[in-house]
């Protein structure tokens, strides 16, 4: 510094600042953002359910999506998992990876599992883990199996479900768990109190892919 510079007008940048956000709220209906571009094109294969996008899709990365967060650890160029999808401008023979067998036939109800978790082995973790190999897909995050079974039993709750949609683009009331090619789906099961319970908290359980329910 001389001393000798020019001295910033601030009016300038706040003009610049309200020149931008006039600009972006006149373009409001072409918004995009962190999650989706409300006018985004989807994939043109066959074989993707993903909005359009440049790289190849791979399991590791769906896995992770569907999860929520993004492994430390994980590198693109160092991904050797199964490509789900070689990219939107891929233009040429590809063979998509065989679907899961259970996908082709009807799901099991949410209820299906959770009545199996109250009245078999009264733990959510034990019933992932003691369904068939197709159904074995569901890890428990947080056990709340005992205050489940109790409200349930007593009247004091009703369960309500809802799973990850595909394209993991929200979650939505649904019948039944929905699956995705290449990846388990996201479900989170939650007891909504009947009548306020005083200092009584029944928490949500959330169930996600993964392999600790082998």
């Amino acid at each position: 510094m001389t001393g000798t510079e020019p001295a910033i007008d601030h009016r300038d940048i706040v003009d610049e600042i309200d020149e931008l956000v006039d600009w972006q709220m006149s373009n409001y209906e072409n918004r995009s953002g962190y999650d989706r571009n409300v006018n985004q094109v989807d994939c043109p294969h066959p074989w993707c359910s993903e909005p359009w996008h440049g790289l190849a899709i791979t399991t590791r990365m769906r896995q992770m999506r569907w999860q929520g967060h993004l492994d430390e650890d994980y590198r693109y160029n160092e991904d050797t998992s199964e490509v789900l999808c070689p990219g939107s401008e891929f233009d040429g023979e590809f063979t998509p990876p065989e679907q899961s067998d259970w996908r082709h036939t009807k799901p099991p109800t949410v209820d299906e599992i959770l009545t199996t978790a109250w009245s078999l082995y009264g733990d959510l973790l034990a019933a992932a883990a003691g369904r068939d190999d197709r159904r074995r897909h569901l890890i428990v995050a947080d056990n709340r199996a005992d205050a489940w079974r109790y409200a349930a039993e007593n009247g004091l709750a009703q369960p309500i479900i809802v799973t990850q949609t595909v394209g993991c683009r929200g979650l939505d009331p649904t019948q039944f768990v929905i699956h995705d090619l290449g990846c388990d789906p996201r479900v989170r099961a939650e007891l909504r109190h009947r009548a306020s319970l005083a200092g009584v908290t029944l928490e949500s359980l959330i169930f996600t892919p993964g392999d600790q329910a082998a």
